[in-house]
Protein backbone atom coordinates (compact mmCIF):
# COMPACT_ATOMS: atom_id res chain seq x y z
CA UNK A 1 0.00 0.00 0.00
CA UNK A 2 2.77 2.26 1.12
CA UNK A 3 3.77 2.17 -3.28
CA UNK A 4 0.86 3.61 -3.94
CA UNK A 5 0.74 6.59 -1.72
CA UNK A 6 1.96 8.89 -4.49
CA UNK A 7 -1.12 8.22 -6.66
CA UNK A 8 -3.17 9.02 -3.51
CA UNK A 9 -0.94 12.34 -3.22
CA UNK A 10 -1.87 12.99 -7.24
CA UNK A 11 -5.43 12.28 -6.97
CA UNK A 12 -5.49 14.77 -3.82
CA UNK A 13 -3.26 17.41 -5.48
CA UNK A 14 -5.29 17.70 -8.25
CA UNK A 15 -8.55 18.08 -6.81
CA UNK A 16 -7.04 21.10 -4.75
CA UNK A 17 -5.62 22.72 -7.58
CA UNK A 18 -9.21 22.41 -9.35
CA UNK A 19 -10.74 23.51 -6.38
CA UNK A 20 -8.26 26.45 -6.36
CA UNK A 21 -9.22 27.80 -9.08
CA UNK A 22 -12.58 28.57 -8.22
CA UNK A 23 -11.57 30.44 -5.48
CA UNK A 24 -12.33 28.63 -2.63
CA UNK A 25 -10.53 29.35 0.83
CA UNK A 26 -7.42 26.88 2.08
CA UNK A 27 -9.96 24.96 4.75
CA UNK A 28 -12.52 24.25 1.94
CA UNK A 29 -9.99 23.40 -0.67
CA UNK A 30 -8.03 20.32 2.37
CA UNK A 31 -11.42 19.32 2.84
CA UNK A 32 -12.67 18.16 -0.31
CA UNK A 33 -9.15 17.09 -1.46
CA UNK A 34 -9.36 14.75 1.50
CA UNK A 35 -12.65 13.64 0.56
CA UNK A 36 -11.47 13.30 -2.70
CA UNK A 37 -8.30 11.43 -1.21
CA UNK A 38 -10.77 8.94 0.52
CA UNK A 39 -13.27 8.24 -2.15
CA UNK A 40 -10.12 7.66 -4.63
CA UNK A 41 -9.55 4.27 -2.22
CA UNK A 42 -12.86 2.76 -2.63
CA UNK A 43 -12.79 0.31 -5.25
CA UNK A 44 -14.81 0.54 -8.10
CA UNK A 45 -14.92 -2.96 -10.18
CA UNK A 46 -12.40 -4.52 -8.50
CA UNK A 47 -9.98 -1.52 -8.83
CA UNK A 48 -9.72 1.78 -6.51
CA UNK A 49 -8.87 4.93 -8.97
CA UNK A 50 -5.20 5.04 -6.60
CA UNK A 51 -5.14 1.46 -7.94
CA UNK A 52 -5.74 2.09 -11.37
CA UNK A 53 -3.17 4.98 -11.03
CA UNK A 54 -0.43 2.75 -9.80
CA UNK A 55 -0.71 0.46 -12.50
CA UNK A 56 -0.08 3.51 -15.10
CA UNK A 57 2.76 5.50 -13.24
CA UNK A 58 4.23 2.50 -10.03
CA UNK A 59 5.79 3.60 -7.08
CA UNK A 60 6.40 8.03 -7.50
CA UNK A 61 10.13 9.11 -6.14
CA UNK A 62 10.85 11.78 -3.63
CA UNK A 63 11.58 13.98 -6.16
CA UNK A 64 7.63 13.86 -7.20
CA UNK A 65 6.97 13.97 -3.26
CA UNK A 66 8.96 17.20 -3.08
CA UNK A 67 7.73 18.84 -6.25
CA UNK A 68 4.56 18.10 -5.47
CA UNK A 69 4.50 19.62 -1.47
CA UNK A 70 5.67 22.69 -2.51
CA UNK A 71 2.89 22.87 -5.45
CA UNK A 72 0.41 22.27 -2.52
CA UNK A 73 1.63 24.95 -0.54
CA UNK A 74 1.96 27.59 -3.32
CA UNK A 75 -1.88 26.03 -4.47
CA UNK A 76 -2.91 26.47 -0.74
CA UNK A 77 -0.88 29.73 0.55
CA UNK A 78 -0.63 31.44 -2.76
CA UNK A 79 0.91 34.41 -1.40
CA UNK A 80 3.97 32.74 -0.84
CA UNK A 81 4.46 31.06 -4.36
CA UNK A 82 7.09 29.09 -5.54
CA UNK A 83 9.42 32.08 -5.34
CA UNK A 84 12.74 30.35 -5.26
CA UNK A 85 13.10 30.39 -1.28
CA UNK A 86 12.53 27.06 -1.66
CA UNK A 87 14.29 26.12 -4.17
CA UNK A 88 12.10 24.50 -6.62
CA UNK A 89 13.23 25.22 -10.10
CA UNK A 90 17.16 24.23 -8.90
CA UNK A 91 15.30 20.54 -7.31
CA UNK A 92 13.59 20.64 -10.92
CA UNK A 93 16.75 21.34 -12.87
CA UNK A 94 18.67 18.36 -10.57
CA UNK A 95 15.98 16.01 -11.48
CA UNK A 96 16.39 17.07 -15.44
CA UNK A 97 19.62 16.64 -14.88
CA UNK A 98 19.99 12.98 -13.32
CA UNK A 99 16.68 11.52 -14.99
CA UNK A 100 16.97 13.40 -18.64
CA UNK A 101 20.64 10.97 -19.20
CA UNK A 102 19.07 8.03 -17.29
CA UNK A 103 16.24 7.55 -19.48
CA UNK A 104 17.77 8.04 -22.31
CA UNK A 105 20.49 5.70 -22.19
CA UNK A 106 17.32 2.82 -22.00
CA UNK A 107 15.24 4.09 -23.80
CA UNK A 108 18.05 4.86 -26.68
CA UNK A 109 19.26 1.36 -25.78
CA UNK A 110 23.18 3.01 -25.25
CA UNK A 111 26.06 0.12 -24.43
CA UNK A 112 26.08 2.27 -21.20
CA UNK A 113 23.58 1.38 -18.34
CA UNK A 114 23.55 4.48 -16.13
CA UNK A 115 20.59 2.74 -14.14
CA UNK A 116 23.48 0.43 -12.88
CA UNK A 117 24.97 2.88 -11.06
CA UNK A 118 21.88 3.40 -8.88
CA UNK A 119 23.52 0.10 -7.23
CA UNK A 120 27.11 1.85 -6.68
CA UNK A 121 27.82 1.23 -3.09
CA UNK A 122 30.18 3.93 -1.93
CA UNK A 123 29.61 6.05 -5.13
CA UNK A 124 25.99 6.90 -3.69
CA UNK A 125 26.54 9.12 -0.63
CA UNK A 126 29.61 10.58 -2.89
CA UNK A 127 26.86 11.37 -5.59
CA UNK A 128 24.54 12.73 -2.78
CA UNK A 129 26.92 15.13 -0.95
CA UNK A 130 27.70 16.64 -4.49
CA UNK A 131 23.65 17.05 -5.12
CA UNK A 132 23.90 18.73 -1.81
CA UNK A 133 26.42 20.82 -2.20
CA UNK A 134 25.07 22.53 -5.56
CA UNK A 135 21.72 22.79 -3.52
CA UNK A 136 23.39 24.17 -0.67
CA UNK A 137 25.67 26.65 -3.07
CA UNK A 138 21.96 27.80 -5.50
CA UNK A 139 20.24 28.21 -1.74
CA UNK A 140 17.51 25.75 -2.10
CA UNK A 141 16.59 23.68 0.64
CA UNK A 142 13.97 21.71 -1.80
CA UNK A 143 17.14 19.92 -2.58
CA UNK A 144 18.35 18.93 0.96
CA UNK A 145 14.59 17.75 1.85
CA UNK A 146 14.77 15.48 -1.54
CA UNK A 147 18.01 13.83 -0.35
CA UNK A 148 16.38 13.05 3.23
CA UNK A 149 13.82 11.87 1.82
CA UNK A 150 14.98 9.56 -0.93
CA UNK A 151 17.75 8.54 1.97
CA UNK A 152 14.85 7.74 4.05
CA UNK A 153 12.42 6.22 1.53
CA UNK A 154 15.76 3.84 0.25
CA UNK A 155 16.96 2.41 3.60
CA UNK A 156 13.57 1.91 4.91
CA UNK A 157 13.33 -0.51 1.60
CA UNK A 158 9.66 1.12 1.02
CA UNK A 159 9.38 0.17 -2.50
CA UNK A 160 10.53 -3.33 -4.09
CA UNK A 161 13.63 -1.74 -6.18
CA UNK A 162 16.67 -1.98 -4.42
CA UNK A 163 18.27 0.90 -6.72
CA UNK A 164 18.82 4.42 -5.47
CA UNK A 165 17.29 5.93 -8.60
CA UNK A 166 14.27 4.54 -7.70
CA UNK A 167 13.94 6.72 -4.74
CA UNK A 168 15.21 9.90 -6.88
CA UNK A 169 13.40 10.57 -9.95
CA UNK A 170 11.03 8.79 -11.84
CA UNK A 171 8.92 9.34 -15.05
CA UNK A 172 6.12 11.75 -13.53
CA UNK A 173 8.65 13.87 -11.47
CA UNK A 174 10.33 14.15 -14.56
CA UNK A 175 7.08 15.32 -16.35
CA UNK A 176 6.53 17.42 -13.00
CA UNK A 177 10.25 19.12 -13.06
CA UNK A 178 9.64 20.26 -16.66
CA UNK A 179 6.22 22.47 -15.78
CA UNK A 180 8.09 23.72 -12.19
CA UNK A 181 10.91 24.92 -15.12
CA UNK A 182 8.68 26.19 -17.39
CA UNK A 183 6.52 27.80 -14.87
CA UNK A 184 9.81 29.94 -13.62
CA UNK A 185 11.14 30.74 -17.17
CA UNK A 186 7.37 31.89 -17.28
CA UNK A 187 7.34 33.98 -14.22
CA UNK A 188 11.05 35.66 -14.71
CA UNK A 189 9.60 36.76 -18.38
CA UNK A 190 6.74 37.72 -16.72
CA UNK A 191 8.54 40.74 -14.13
Amino acid sequence: MIERLGSLVLVVGIVAAAVSAFGANPPVIAAIAVLAGLLALVPVGGLSVVDRIYSVLGPLSAAWFVLAGIGCITILWPERGIDGTMGAAVLAAMVLVIAVPLYASVIAGLSVDLYRFGYAGWLLPVVALMLLAVGYWFGAPAVAVWLLAAGVMFLAGLYTSRNLFDYLVDPAALVMALVVLANAAYLRLAL
